[in-house]
């Protein structure tokens, strides 16, 4: 008895394993661009067509942390609906726990350097993280907010960007 319980949890455990994402699967190298305000609009264009969530967040943010937590019950209709979920991660985050998270979080990753994140956030008016933008299927940014709102909101700004 011990022993197929035993043989049972080694095996869920090797099942989950060989599901979850590894880091190399979700970690994009950021796209070629001119000058670095225009990283966002390189990143958005590599997804022609698609809803675009862009997740502006860093490993040390207990704020951004609990908002990926919070999201998790949307997930699924993202993915129903084809919305893209890119996450860039601040310069300030330690890059092997990034690298290390980024396989849970699932989506699409990109790290900033420190100019990127600078030039980002001028262009943006980024004031801090979490901050969040939604990009409509012909690449315009239709919704922008520090701080996340709720998945009510979310899934209603969603729906408009569709």
């Amino acid at each position: 008895m011990r022993t197929t319980i035993f043989a049972l949890v080694c095996l869920a455990a090797v099942s989950f394993q060989a599901f979850a994402a590894t880091p190399e699967e979700v970690k994009r190298e950021t796209p070629q661009y001119d000058g670095a305000a225009n990283m966002i609009d390189a990143i958005v264009a590599q997804y022609p067509g698609k809803t675009v969530f862009v997740d502006f967040w860093a490993t040390w943010c207990g704020p951004c942390l609990m908002a990926m937590k919070t999201i998790q019950p949307l997930e699924e209709w993202m993915a129903e609906n084809e919305v893209v979920r890119v996450y860039i991660s601040a310069p300030t985050s330690d890059k092997a726990q990034w690298e290390e998270m980024i396989g849970g979080i699932g989506g699409n990753h990109y790290w900033a350097t420190e100019a990127e994140w600078t030039m980002i956030g001028q262009r943006y008016g980024i004031k801090g993280i979490p901050y969040y933008q939604i990009y409509n299927k012909t690449g315009e940014c239709t919704f922008y907010k520090t701080g996340y709102p709720g998945n009510k909101t979310m899934r209603k700004e969603f729906e408009k960007a569709l």
